[in-house]
């Protein structure tokens, strides 16, 4: 994830022997700039998390707007899935009539076979839809009281985790990676969730896009 603040490159890991151990360092192999020590990396990353970490009033307001979303979802779901019953009774009307106009001499035997089958086709999609938005779940309430705590102490919440969790989380919060130098860790994009202005607008307006609950917590 850590990228050289001169070249861009990812910095490479390796241990070195002396002094009567084993010590971890950071290296860039393109530019071969000063080799930077674990330890040190490890301790301004775990810092760097408690500076983004969010203070309790933001994830108040984080919490406010997560729950305003999924209203709007759950109200959004219910209104299509009426939709979707709606023009399935509709369809079924439909092979209905094409029968009866068929027995009735007013469709041919090839035209009955092709209205039929366009209706059982879209019967079929709508079917498809109806099951997946009857699978589809939203986000349980201690899945997002989880993921509030880890933003209000992400240090903590990193040091404690696996080494397969820290990566993931690491893949999360820096999408695109980050710069490390002499200066430290240098400015990146970071995860939707752990942008304070965004914060602040979504709490402004009480109601985000759908889409973004997906941001929040990951696809």
């Amino acid at each position: 994830m850590v990228r050289c603040a001169t070249c861009g490159a990812l910095l490479t890991a390796s241990n070195s022997t002396g002094h009567g151990g084993s010590y971890g360092y950071y290296r860039c192999s393109r530019c071969r700039e000063r080799s930077l020590g674990k330890a040190e990396v490890e301790s301004r990353f775990t810092q760097l998390l408690r500076d983004l970490s969010l203070k309790p009033a933001l994830t108040e307001m984080l919490d406010i707007a997560i729950k305003a979303n999924l209203t709007s979802k759950r109200s959004m779901g219910a209104k299509h899935m009426a939709q979707l019953k709606a023009r399935l009774a509709a369809l079924g009307t439909r092979h209905r009539q094409i029968l009866d106009k068929s027995l009735s001499g007013v469709f041919s035997d090839s035209d009955t076979k092709r209205l039929i089958s366009e209706a059982e086709q879209e019967s079929d999609n709508i079917q498809r839809q109806i099951a997946a938005t009857e699978g589809s779940e939203t986000v349980p309430e201690q899945v997002i009281k989880r993921g509030l705590a880890v933003l209000q102490d992400m240090a903590t919440f990193w040091q404690k985790a696996s080494l397969t969790t820290k990566q993931q989380f690491q893949r999360f919060l820096f999408p695109e990676g980050i710069t490390f130098g002499e200066a430290g860790f240098g400015t990146c994009t970071t995860a939707f969730c752990i942008q304070r202005k965004t914060v602040f607008s979504m709490q402004r307006s009480k109601m985000v896009a759908p889409r973004r609950i997906e941001l929040l917590f990951g696809d």
